[in-house]
C-alpha cells in the first residue's frame, strides 16, 4: 500500500502543477487590480499536500508512444528547458516536484498495441517495472492491477 501512497501523491502533484502551466500574462489593468488588493489576503488554488521526502525514489511511468495522434504521451517527462512553452512547462513543473518530494521522475516508452498485456505480464510476473501507466487506449484489466482514484488520499477529481 506505500506504493499506493506514493503513487497517489505524485499523481495528485502532477496534476497540481500541471494546472499551474497554462496560466498566462496578466495585462496592465489586472496588474492594476492586483496591486490594489495585494492587501487582501492571499489565496492559492493549489492543494495542500505534507511534506514528505521520498529520499531519491524513482517514480517510472509507463508510456505508449502512438505515433499518429496530436499529442503524445512522450511530453510527460523532458530533459531540459529548449524555449518552446509546453516543453518549458513540463520541465518546471516536474522540477518542482522531484525537488520538494526529492524524488526522480522517469519515463519508460513501449510502441506496444496492448499496453493491457504488457501490464498484466509485469505483475503476473511480479515485476515492480512502473509507478504509473498514462494511456489515450482504454486499459481493461481485472482490479487486481488498478487503484480506484476515488480512494485516493490528496487527489480530488471536482
Amino acid at each position: 500500500m506505500k506504493s499506493t501512497r506514493i503513487i497517489a501523491l505524485l499523481l495528485a502533484l502532477l496534476t497540481a502543477f500541471a494546472a499551474g502551466c497554462g496560466q498566462s500574462s496578466e495585462t496592465s489593468e489586472t496588474t492594476e487590480t492586483t496591486a490594489l488588493s495585494a492587501s487582501d489576503e492571499t489565496t492559492s488554488d493549489a492543494p495542500e499536500l505534507p511534506d514528505e521526502d521520498y529520499r531519491g525514489y524513482e517514480f517510472r511511468i509507463l508510456t505508449r508512444i502512438e505515433g499518429w495522434g496530436i499529442y503524445n504521451n512522450e511530453n510527460l517527462v523532458v530533459d531540459e528547458e529548449n524555449g518552446e512553452i509546453l516543453n518549458d512547462a513540463i520541465y518546471t513543473r516536474n522540477s518542482n516536484v522531484e525537488e520538494r518530494y526529492n524524488v526522480k521522475l522517469t519515463q519508460i516508452t513501449t510502441t506496444t498495441n496492448n499496453i493491457a498485456n504488457e501490464i498484466s505480464a509485469t505483475v503476473m510476473a511480479g515485476d515492480d517495472a512502473y509507478d504509473l501507466v498514462v494511456s489515450t487506449d482504454p486499459i481493461n484489466l481485472g482490479s487486481e492491477y488498478l487503484v480506484d482514484f476515488m480512494t485516493l488520499d490528496y487527489i480530488n477529481l471536482d
